[in-house]
C-alpha cells in the first residue's frame, strides 16, 4: 500500500507580515493530517481483509477518512497560496474579479467582511466556470467543492482567537497580511487550468 508523504517545502519561513508560529501551527496541522490518512487507510484495508467492511467501525473510520482528505485538500491550497515575494494580479485575473465585483476594492472588502463569519475555517477565492465568475466562498474544514468551482486561492482562519497572532484589529490584520502574501500567480496558473477545460 503506498501511503502519502509529507512536503516540507510547503513550510515557508522569513514573511514580512505573517507571524512564523501562525505558518508553523498550519504545517503541524497539515502534518497530522497526512499521518491521520495513512493510519485510516491502512486501519480500512485490514477491516476488508477480516470482512469488516460492514462494520459500524468501518464506516466511522470511512467518515474520518473523507474529512481528513478534505482537511488536507483545503490546508495544502492554504500553504501554497502563500507567496514571500509580493506578487500582483496579472490582467486575466484582475478583469475576471473586476467583473464579478465591479471593483478591486469591492472583492477585497468582502474578503474582509467573510472574515468575520462564525463557524468558517476557510476563505476561499474560486472561479466558478458555469457562470464565468470569481466567487468568495467560506468553508468549514469537512467542506468539498462542487465539480463547478475551481478554488484559486485560500486563507486559513486560525482557529484561536485572531488577536493571539495580530493583536486588538485581529481579523483585519489577517487578512490584510494574507493579502500582501497572497501567491497570486499560482491563483493565475489554477484560473488559466480551469479556463482551458
Amino acid at each position: 500500500m503506498k501511503f502519502l508523504e509529507v512536503n516540507e517545502s510547503l513550510l515557508l519561513k522569513d514573511f514580512s507580515k505573517f507571524p512564523s508560529k501562525m505558518l508553523e501551527s498550519s504545517f503541524r496541522e497539515y502534518k497530522v493530517s497526512i499521518q491521520q490518512i495513512n493510519s485510516l487507510r491502512a486501519e480500512l484495508q485490514t477491516l476488508r481483509s477480516q470482512q469488516k467492511s460492514n462494520s459500524n467501525l468501518y464506516r466511522d473510520r470511512l467518515k474520518s477518512l473523507q474529512f481528513e482528505y478534505s482537511n488536507l485538500f483545503l490546508l495544502e491550497l492554504y500553504l501554497k497560496s502563500l507567496s514571500q515575494i509580493k506578487c500582483t494580479l496579472n490582467e486575466q485575473l484582475n478583469q475576471k474579479i473586476t467583473k464579478s465585483y465591479g471593483s478591486l476594492d469591492s472583492w477585497r472588502n468582502d474578503f474582509y467582511h467573510l472574515s468575520q463569519s462564525r463557524n468558517t475555517d476557510y476563505i476561499v477565492l474560486t472561479y466558478n466556470k458555469s457562470l464565468d465568475c470569481i466567487e468568495n466562498l467560506t468553508l468549514k474544514s469537512e467542506s468539498g467543492f462542487s465539480p463547478t468551482l475551481t478554488p484559486l486561492l485560500c486563507c486559513q482562519l486560525p482557529k484561536t482567537s485572531h488577536s493571539e497572532y495580530f493583536g486588538m484589529d485581529g481579523t483585519s490584520s489577517l487578512i490584510e497580511s494574507f493579502l500582501y502574501h497572497a501567491n497570486f500567480d499560482f491563483a493565475s496558473h489554477n484560473l488559466r487550468k480551469a479556463l482551458a477545460k
